[in-house]
């Protein structure tokens, strides 16, 4: 006899863990590529100007070594640096990641860089690496003068300067550019199409209260906040830079609550937490609405900033500890978690990295839109499927028994048992075509208070069974469970009003990969309704 060496199956607590650890392997190593990229092209090529003078505001110097950053007062806005080099072989100011609105450039007291307005500094530069081309030949000593005008936080310079060939620095500044500033119009860009999917999702179920609808707000939000992040030249008057700048705050700490509000319901079924981020986040952005001038405005932020850490920590734990989650879900959660990690280190020490956590927020929860509109793919995907002809009811057109063995549990939250009260008497005093058309327009009339994606299964004889989504498995998803029966009831009742036409039903809630067990849990519920009131089968 020939034994089987066939492996065993891989038990499914296993495969979910093994498959969970491999998702956040690879979000750390993805994070920390990034932030590799982020960080390693700021490295000065060429010579590096690491110590400068300041001009202290009382016609001294003070010498300070980069990276430098003062916040900034209502009283002093100008920053001025200065630093000497001799002679060297390089062609190109390379100037990385400065805070500030404004910044002129001069060599040996000659204008060679402006960008910014200086009579309405508002331009978004701290997220710009500057490419400067100096004047040739170099004199033997030579003084660089940097002024910055900020209007709003901080003002300095973050990185080290350094000079080079162009040639050696043109391809680094590029990258760097391109991942501080045009990335991030991708990501709002994706975001924006995977919004408005989520958004125009939710009205198709006619349901606002849905994951959908919360995460799709989210991200149309979230594109509003990633615009304060790349280079742009202007903002207007300093008026309109504050609003503007009121605006994108607003509309981050609004798309936080909405991912929120959004991972909670779908995967927890409920919206308890989500309330109380939504009265936080009110009562920031009447804080920062509030705000009379850009210096208010920044210390509000400061501390609006410990609630969107909070809400985005607590996102990443109600994905972590569910149990409903795709383990891919923990690539996301974890890449959050360490941008949130590497804030908090680096804020106390007063490191000076590309901020990192803006953007990754939204790429999570377009990780997170993305899944559900997958979900909401393969929901069609089966109803499509499930409508082919060998699968409809010849009388009624609602689908038969047989898809019971094709339907994925997992898609769905209800079961409803549904057995109309005195059928057979109404077959027995009206005859069976009768009987028939009374069939057809309850089905019409179930189909009528139904989503797109619900299911509705003639079962067999006068007993249907509605396979119902995207509803919470709480007592307020049960609740609207049974509203839509009992609004069928009424619709079924009003068809003939000669005759007293009723039915029974009983509602499961689909737990596991095994409908037929909801199926079985929503009969005996049935019967028991049918018991209770003295009715006929």
């Amino acid at each position: 006899m020939e034994k089987n060496f066939a492996p065993k199956p891989m038990p499914k607590s296993r495969r979910r863990f093994v498959s969970g650890v491999f998702y956040i392997l690879l979000a750390v190593a993805v994070f920390f590529l990034f932030l590799a990229a982020g960080i390693l092209p700021l490295r000065p090529v060429g010579t590096a100007l690491e110590t400068w003078q300041i001009h202290t505001g009382e016609g001294g110097w003070q010498e300070v070594r980069l990276p430098f950053i003062e916040t900034i007062r209502p009283e002093r806005q100008i920053l001025e640096l200065r630093a000497s080099f001799p002679a060297v072989d390089a062609d190109t100011l390379v100037i990385p990641r400065q805070s500030g609105n404004t910044i002129e450039v001069r060599l040996n007291g000659r204008l060679i860089y402006t960008l910014g307005d200086f009579a309405q500094p508002t331009a978004n530069l701290w997220n710009y690496v500057h490419l400067v081309r100096l004047p040739e030949p170099l004199q033997e000593d030579n003084l660089l003068e940097i002024r910055i005008i900020s209007v709003y936080y901080a003002s300095g310079l973050n990185s080290v300067p350094y000079l080079c060939r162009y040639e050696e620095c043109a391809g680094r500044v590029a990258l760097l550019n391109w991942l501080y500033s045009d990335a991030q119009h991708a990501i709002a860009g994706a975001a924006l199409i995977t919004g408005a999917i989520l958004v125009a999702m939710a009205f198709i179920r006619r349901r606002m209260t849905t994951p959908e609808f919360f995460i799709g707000w989210g991200l149309l939000l979230g594109v509003f906040y990633l615009l304060d992040f790349p280079f742009r030249l202007t903002t207007g008057s300093v008026s309109t830079f504050l609003w503007v700048k009121k605006g994108f705050l607003v509309s981050g700490y609004l798309a936080s609550v909405g991912l929120l509000c959004g991972i909670e319901l779908q995967y927890w079924q409920r919206i308890r937490l989500g309330r109380w981020a939504a009265m936080a986040a009110l009562v920031i952005a009447l804080a920062l609405c509030a705000s009379p001038d850009t210096y208010s405005l920044a210390a509000v932020q400061n501390y609006a900033n410990v609630g969107l850490l909070v809400s985005m920590t607590v996102v990443v734990g109600m994905i972590v500890r569910s149990r409903q989650r795709p383990s891919w879900l923990l690539f996301p959660a974890t890449l959050l978690s360490l941008s949130i990690l590497l804030l908090l280190i680096t804020l106390p020490l007063g490191i000076t990295w590309p901020l990192m956590t803006p953007p990754i927020f939204i790429i999570s929860t377009i990780m997170v839109g993305f899944q559900l509109i997958l979900e909401y793919n393969q929901l069609f995907g089966e109803n499509m499927r499930l409508q082919r002809v060998a699968n409809l009811d010849p009388l009624t057109g609602a689908l038969n028994r047989n898809v019971l063995s094709e339907v994925r549990a997992a898609l769905h939250d209800y079961v409803v048992m549904i057995d109309l009260d005195g059928f057979k008497a109404v077959n027995d005093r009206f005859g069976h075509a009768f009987g028939d058309q009374v069939l057809i327009e309850f089905t019409r009339a179930v189909r009528q208070n139904l989503r797109q994606n619900d299911l509705v299964i003639r079962f067999g004889g006068d007993e249907f069974v509605l396979v119902l989504n995207g509803l919470s498995k709480t007592e307020r998803g049960l609740s609207e469970v049974t509203g839509i029966l009992e609004r069928i009831r009424k619709e079924y009742a009003a068809l003939h009003t000669e005759i007293p036409l009723s039915f029974s039903y009983g509602i499961a809630a689909v737990e596991g990969d095994d409908i037929q067990e909801a199926i079985e849990a929503a009969d005996g519920q049935m019967y028991r309704m049918k018991q209770s009131a003295g009715r006929e089968g």
